[in-house]
Formats: structure tokens, sequence, C-alpha cells
């Protein structure tokens, strides 16, 4: 999967939490995109992170529960590519974001956001 990068989300090779929104983190399915496609103005880099290297089992701190990313195809009028990687907590079955996550505190988020920032590869 594909994400479209402004130069202020990336650091180096590292994509920054910035770039992770935790209500679903808007990306391109690599199946129906070119990477180059992505570039535009105000948006020059790409990062790139496959489905199996998601985190799975995250626990951003003691008092809460362990957190699984997983991508969702959400294919759209103007972009067949669109897909969303969402957070739920470790058991439960929705494909909805969670809603739990907008609830705990902002170091709890931003953990999460951090995990998931790292598993991206800037292109």
């Amino acid at each position: 999967m594909y994400r479209k990068l402004r130069v202020d989300w990336v650091h180096g090779d590292r994509v920054l939490v910035e770039a992770i929104d935790t209500e679903g983190t808007s990306c391109d399915r690599e199946r129906h995109r070119d990477p180059k496609d992505l570039i535009e103005p105000g948006w020059p880099r790409v990062g790139w992170v496959v489905p199996r290297d998601l985190p799975r089992a995250v626990k951003p701190c003691d008092v809460s529960p362990e957190w699984e990313f997983f991508a969702l195809d959400l294919p759209e009028r103007h972009n067949e590519a669109h897909c969303e990687i969402r957070a739920r907590r470790v058991g439960r079955q929705s494909v909805d974001n969670d809603p739990k996550i907008k609830k705990y505190d902002r170091v709890v988020r931003e953990r999460l956001k951090s995990e998931l920032a790292s598993r991206f590869r800037v292109l």
C-alpha cells in the first residue's frame, strides 16, 4: 500500500507520526497504482507498507487494551485503488475504525501512530 506524504511528514527515510490518522490512514493499493502517480506539488514523497507488516497486538500503555491495525479496501469512484489502514482492539471483528480510540488520551493515540509509522518505508 502506498501513502502520499508531505515533506514535513518525513525525516530522512522515516515516516513521522504526523502522516498517520488514527481515524483511518488513507492509502492506495499497490496492485492498482503506480507510486509515481501519487507525487504532486505539496506531496513529493511516497510511503509504502504491506498488510502483513501492519502492527498486531500493540499495547501502548499498561492501562490500555491491545490494538491491531488492518487494511480495508474502500474503492472510490475517482480512485479504485483507495484503501484505509484502521485500528481496532484485538479480538474485535468489526471493519469499522474502533470508536474507542478517540476516548484514549493523546499519549496512547501517539504511541499507536508511532507504531504504524515505523512500519512504513519511504520510496
